[in-house]
């Protein structure tokens, strides 16, 4: 039987949320989004849930008409970034509380994702812009970093990828969660947080993020890097495959930056 949708409650780049029901949401992709990677995503889901992350719970796999969806738990709550737009008197408390949140996710091993290098070169393997040759150097560079412990990376952890709800702050959209090096997850963060716009964002909240994610960056790092066996140099030395690697994702409006960011750092 195929479930009833209720009303729309938030749009992506690549999906659409739903209501289903009183207590769970689809999120249901568009038509052309690959399955591979709707798989992807159920399969993480799934892993991260079991493993006792602070996550919404996972109920699978649905298709409704031509569109594949994930099934989760519905959060009562707004997202860290709505709170910052609201109450931006509040955002070193809620900086701090993103810190903290991204290392304790960094606690944890989950067998089972994917290696976040393997996803990394086949990123930098398809990224538009690079010749052959710098991607070549920079997967040679992806190669070189240091080999650490494999953690939970979440791969799109920023402020609207949490929600602050009645059971506690939780992470949201583990598409991209992989196994890996916290400071290439910390690098990732970083970035976005520097070019990062959500799809569906206002012109409000557009301002809100340039006046704040400056400020929000560096404290974020401070707070995250405070007491922690990563350095900044560590952090940093990830985020030209980084920006290369984001490259694929094809969004247009970052490509001058993130060709600038992964480039500098290898011969030309």
């Amino acid at each position: 039987m195929t479930p009833d949708l209720g009303p729309r409650i938030g749009v992506g780049r690549t999906a659409e949320v739903f209501a289903l029901g009183d207590d769970r949401v689809v999120k249901l992709f568009q038509p052309d989004f690959p399955h591979a990677a709707i798989q992807t995503e159920a399969r993480a889901s799934e892993l991260i849930a079991k493993a006792g992350l602070p996550a919404p719970a996972f109920f699978g796999l649905v298709r409704i008409d031509d569109r594949l969806g994930t099934v989760y738990e519905r959060l009562e709550g707004e997202t860290m970034l709505a709170r910052c737009v609201r109450h931006p008197h509040e955002l070193p408390g809620l900086i701090r509380q993103f810190a903290g949140l991204h290392r304790q996710l960094h606690q944890f091993e989950v067998p089972g994702l994917i290696p976040y290098r393997d996803s990394l070169a086949e990123q930098i393997e398809n990224a538009p812009g690079l010749s052959t040759a710098q991607k070549d150097q920079l997967i040679d560079r992806l190669r070189r970093l240091p080999e650490g412990r494999q953690v939970v990376c979440h791969g799109d952890f920023h402020p609207d990828n949490i929600i602050l709800s009645k059971r506690g702050t939780l992470v949201i959209d583990w598409m991209t969660a992989r196994s890996g090096e916290a400071a290439a997850d910390v690098a990732r963060t970083l970035l976005l947080l520097a070019i990062g716009t959500p799809a569906d964002a206002g012109a409000l909240t557009r301002l809100a993020i340039s006046l704040f994610q400056r400020f929000f960056s560096r404290r974020y790092q401070a707070h995250y890097l405070q007491g922690s066996e990563i350095s900044r140099p560590e952090v940093q030395a990830w985020l030209p495959v980084i920006a290369a690697a984001r490259l694929a994702e094809g969004i247009e409006d970052e490509t001058d930056r993130l060709l600038k960011l992964a480039t500098t750092a290898i011969r030309s």
